[in-house]
């Protein structure tokens, strides 16, 4: 996975001093803006920024609306998830390997 992960949590409450809410989702989507680095970015007419979401073992794309702010190098993004996120050029590229099991 190329590109720096973020997590983005709610809480019960007005401290984070108690634990995250597990598998909380907003009932509307919630705008999330990630500025960029445009030294890393300089394919982005070709290769889109792509927000994906950690589920369980692997990462799954989260396709709500994308508003592309190349001039401010920001993305702003649409989700009605929390969670742990990672912002990356194009899409994920799986490679399926096979499961050796004993030998």
């Amino acid at each position: 996975m190329t590109g720096r992960t973020f997590r983005l949590d709610a809480y019960n409450g007005a401290t984070t001093a108690t634990a995250p809410l597990d598998g909380f989702a907003f009932a509307q989507p919630i705008s999330i803006i990630v500025e960029y680095d445009p030294i890393y970015t300089a394919n982005l007419a070709e290769r889109p920024l792509w927000l994906y979401r950690r589920a369980d073992e692997h990462w799954q794309h989260i396709g709500r609306s994308y508003t592309y702010d190349p001039a401010n190098s920001r993305v702003t993004i649409q989700t009605t998830a929390t969670g742990e996120f990672v912002l990356v050029q194009g899409p994920l590229q799986q490679v399926h390997l096979p499961r050796v099991v004993g030998r």
